[in-house]
């Protein structure tokens, strides 16, 4: 075969396109293998991923620049094509109304919400309780019974070893539960309920100085009703997961079954107002009243039955329990008959403001029988005679009024409406009375002076709930405690013994007559002994006391009288100089003088001295011989006539003394 010449071109041509392809394909790898491909145009401008947002948030702005420069575009009319289905969709024009109409009032300004701001989840924050005011405080020392649920009380002697002489007080202040629902309101989300979880009390003594001290505060554990006793509150356990704090299941379940539990009404109703332990003899229970005793027992009802209305005779939870103190009378001074007519025409007075405040007929038909026994009274005058009917028809009235008010406010919660029946709606009170007793045996010590404050603990509703508090950790809470009340009124509590030194002998061994007063099965008895140097005031003596089983009975029974002292040193003729004015009024001189003293020691080891005339003119010892039980007189009355003599008894045949004459009064001549 014959070659054939090949040019110098031709030669390298096939080497170009090699190499030309062997470019293209290092471009390609350049481009989709080594370089990035994420690359746009905006118009005219490429941009990266490292510039593309700032480069269409400018393009953004631009934009809304030009919008909110851009003049708008005149209304062009049109050819209305189908005007009657175009009336049909227009509602103003197919009714035939006045399109300027909606346009007569001008908008006024945004006006603000008034009111809290609506409460976020995630953002709630615990409520503050609300504080209570100043307490007040009742004393009083009795032999109550105190039996343990375990004990065993079939046995008489067992059973009287549970009945314990206490001195006791009664600590008590109320709570604005509407201000406290309110708070709820504002702070929470739906958990507007208020739940005790418990009432907590802080006593503390007076120093032997005469001052208080904030250090002294003690927290007191009072008994509590057995019926109902509150539940412990459960420990909330919280675990920190991915960052949050959740609770656990076991712990939740505990907070959701102590809240049901807490919100049982006598369960309530057994911390605000817990039930008095019996009481055998001695001083009553005293209710602790700030409003009314019709006022506590209708927040009884309020608690006993949420969903009912209140009766309009509530249930008395506390027969026991007198509401205030009765009058000591003074057995010296006998009212005549127009003073009774008038005491009797005050106290229908009172029943009748009582009814018509509490709407009760009851009590207006009291006062209307007390005022018909006025009228009908031979002691009532022409004037409270008067009065008595005036007081009588308006008492009527009041009855009418009552039964008129009792008929409405039964048709306004009770009718019908729209065929069916409304069902009665509850009004809650604004406040709830609280009290708590310190009736613990040797808690309440006599001699001694007291104050106290309270406080209140609410269950936190959101206790295990911390996704929704605005600090977890509150979850753990399951109580909120309040501020601490201002201290009360100081109160001091009598001694059970107290002892006078009333007389020191001359002889050749001294004695000093001691009288020993003590508190003996709910009364106060006596005696009086004399004591050497180093004898202790200690003494069995019988003593008159009554029988609790027979209304005028009474026993002699055997008493042991102790005094916590012992005679240290008796001085029949001790001198010292008393400090006086001197002649004219300036000056001081000292006079001698001469005492009867008697030094004692006590328990504690403190050394005092009595100074005879001093005790025997104290006002205390003559109030405290007021005080002293003494056996009934038994005796025929005056309208019995004289005693007759006993068999063997001589007559009295004394003739009676003649009066002397009566001097003359003023007007009757010499």
């Amino acid at each position: 075969m014959a070659k054939q010449l090949v040019g110098p071109v031709e030669r390298h041509v096939d080497k170009a396109v090699l190499g030309v392809a062997g470019l293209v394909l290092i471009g390609v790898v350049v481009k989709f293998f080594v370089s990035t491909p994420n690359q746009i145009e905006l118009g005219r401008e490429v941009v990266t991923p490292s510039n593309i947002d700032e480069v269409v948030q400018a393009k953004a702005k631009e934009i809304q620049e030009r919008i909110r420069d851009a003049e708008p575009l005149e209304q062009q009319d049109y050819e209305r094509r189908y005007p009657e289905f175009e009336n049909v969709l227009d509602t103003f024009e197919f009714a035939s109304l006045v399109k300027e109409l909606p346009m007569a009032w001008k908008i006024g300004p945004e006006v603000p919400l008034v009111g809290p701001p609506k409460v976020v989840e995630g953002y709630i924050k615990l409520v503050d309780v609300v504080k209570l005011p100043k307490p007040i405080v009742k004393a009083g020392r009795s032999t109550i019974e105190l039996i343990p649920a375990d004990a065993e009380v079939d046995d008489e002697t067992m059973y009287a070893a549970y009945q314990l002489p206490v001195n006791w007080t009664i600590v008590s202040s109320v709570f604005d539960i509407k201000e406290q629902r309110r708070r709820q309101a504002d702070r929470y989300l739906k958990r507007e309920e208020v739940y005790l979880g418990a009432i907590e009390v802080q006593r503390r003594t007076m120093r032997d100085d005469g001052t208080w001290s904030d250090e002294d505060w003690e927290l007191l554990v009072g008994p509590v009703s057995d019926d109902s006793p509150p539940p412990a509150p459960p420990e909330v356990v919280l675990v920190k997961k991915e960052g949050n704090w959740v609770c656990t299941s076991d712990s939740f379940m505990d907070v959701e079954s102590y809240f049901e539990r807490l919100k049982y009404g006598p369960t309530q109703l057994s911390m605000m107002r817990p039930l008095l332990p019996p009481i055998i003899n001695g001083d009553s229970w005293t209710m602790p009243i700030i409003s009314s005793r019709r006022d506590v027992l209708l927040q009884d009802d309020e608690l006993l039955y949420p969903q009912e209305l209140p009766a309009d005779n509530p249930e008395d939870r506390y027969p026991d329990a007198v509401a205030q103190e009765a009058p000591v009378e003074d057995e010296g001074e006998e009212l005549t008959g127009q003073e009774r007519v008038r005491q009797q025409l005050k106290e229908a007075e009172e029943l009748l403001d009582r009814a018509q405040k509490d709407l009760s007929p009851d009590l207006a038909v009291q006062a209307s029988n007390i005022l018909v026994s006025i009228i009908q009274h031979p002691d009532t005058g022409p004037a409270d005679r008067q009065k008595a009917q005036r007081l009588h028809a308006y008492a009527v009235q009041v009855e009418r009024d009552i039964d008129r008010e009792r008929k409405r406010g039964i048709r306004e919660r009770g009718g019908l409406a729209g065929g069916e029946e409304q069902k009665p709606t509850r009004e809650f009170l604004p406040a709830q009375q609280l009290w708590v007793h310190d009736a613990r045996p040797n808690s309440v010590e006599g001699g001694k002076t007291y104050q106290y404050r309270m406080r209140v603990l609410i269950a936190n509703r959101y206790a295990g709930l911390p996704k929704k508090l605005e600090d977890p950790l509150d979850a753990a809470e399951v109580l909120i405690a309040g501020e601490w009340s201002e201290p009360s009124v100081p109160v001091y509590i009598e001694p059970e013994r107290q002892f006078f030194a009333t007389n020191v002998t001359t002889d050749r061994d001294n004695r000093v007559k001691v009288e020993i007063y003590q508190w003996f099965e709910g009364v106060t008895v006596k005696t009086s002994d004399y004591f050497r140097v180093g004898e202790r005031l200690y003494e069995k003596a019988r003593a008159d006391v009554p029988l609790p089983e027979e209304p005028e009975g009474y026993e002699n029974a055997l008493v042991e009288f102790e005094a916590d002292a012992l005679v240290l040193d008796i001085a029949p003729n001790r001198s010292y100089r008393e400090r006086r004015e001197g002649p004219g009024g300036s000056g001081t001189r000292f006079q001698p003088s001469r005492e009867k003293t008697v030094a004692f020691v006590d328990s504690r080891g403190y050394v005092f001295e009595r100074i005879v005339t001093t005790d025997q003119l104290n006002p205390l010892l003559r109030e405290i011989k007021k005080r002293v039980w003494k056996r009934p007189r038994v005796g025929p009355s005056k309208e019995a006539g004289p005693i007759a003599p006993q068999q063997g008894q001589d007559r009295d045949t004394r003739k009676p003394r003649p009066r002397p004459p009566r001097p003359p009064r003023r007007g009757e001549g010499p």
